[in-house]
């Protein structure tokens, strides 16, 4: 399928739709993934249904968590949001022109310095070249890496990277942001500083937050609404609190996971 960009209307009180959207992946059946290397030589290939049907209306403004499960099917979420990955079946429709999505290592050549990595987040965000640079001082003060600033990503680690993007995202006025587990890695010292400064960007602008989560704690902190996946398919939607309590009950009653056979 030729992936399309997603259609933008500026005219409803919704950030992103999704109207009964699947998505698979092809497999081989013995469970590897087709590539160049193996071309012509993969064997039987079956489909892996990662999206199973699912209604999603995110509004305007505030946040919206997704937690689940490795595997459920929320990473795959944000992609569809905001047009990284096309719906097999189904529609998405985006009501922003620069959805903003930050996920560890998505698509971060590792030839490219810290620098030039917040660069290219500001840019895909909406921001040109010159307005980018200005907030530089600022971005890699927020990050708090020093010299490593000017490093190249590959010698990053995992926290490190997430400080150099949450940073940048934090600078460039981003009016639809998704965050995909960013907030699980780094040191307690700054997601505690991520945390305080996305309650401060929800409280004081208009901007639209969806992150996923394993945990439900910084989905009540942060979030009015939550959505829980599992198996591609949403298994709860609603108020925050009340969808983290039956989410959080999934140690003791494991009979709330959906039945995948």
């Amino acid at each position: 399928m030729t992936e399309q960009p997603l259609p933008v209307h500026d005219d409803s009180g919704l950030a992103v739709e999704l109207i009964d959207v699947h998505k698979h992946y092809e497999r081989l059946a013995n469970g590897g993934i087709p590539s160049l290397r193996n071309l012509g030589r993969e064997g039987r290939k079956a489909e892996h249904w990662v999206i199973n049907g699912v209604n999603i209306s995110i509004p305007r403004g505030g946040a919206t968590g997704i937690v689940g499960l490795n595997g459920a099917g929320k990473s795959t979420l944000l992609r569809l949001m905001c047009g990284v990955t096309a719906p097999s079946r189904g529609q998405v429709i985006c009501h922003y022109a620069n959805p903003c999505l930050l996920a560890l290592g998505a698509g971060v050549p590792n030839v490219l310095t810290g620098r030039e990595y917040a660069t290219t987040l500001g840019i895909l965000a909406g921001l040109d070249k010159t307005e980018v640079l200005d907030r530089m001082d600022k971005i890699k003060e927020f990050s708090g890496i020093g010299g490593a600033f000017d490093q190249p990503v590959r010698t990053y680690s995992q926290g490190m990277r997430m400080r150099v993007g949450f940073a940048a995202v934090m600078h460039c006025d981003a009016e639809f942001l998704l965050i995909d587990e960013v907030l699980a890695v780094g040191d307690k010292d700054f997601k505690a500083k991520c945390m305080v400064t996305l309650q401060r960007l929800i409280a004081t602008t208009g901007t639209t937050v969806v992150f996923t989560s394993h945990s439900a704690a910084p989905v009540r902190k942060l979030c009015e609404q939550a959505l829980w996946i599992e198996g591609g398919l949403i298994k709860m939607d609603g108020d925050a609190d009340e969808v983290m309590d039956v989410y959080e009950d999934l140690d003791v009653n494991p009979d709330l996971l959906v039945n995948e056979d």
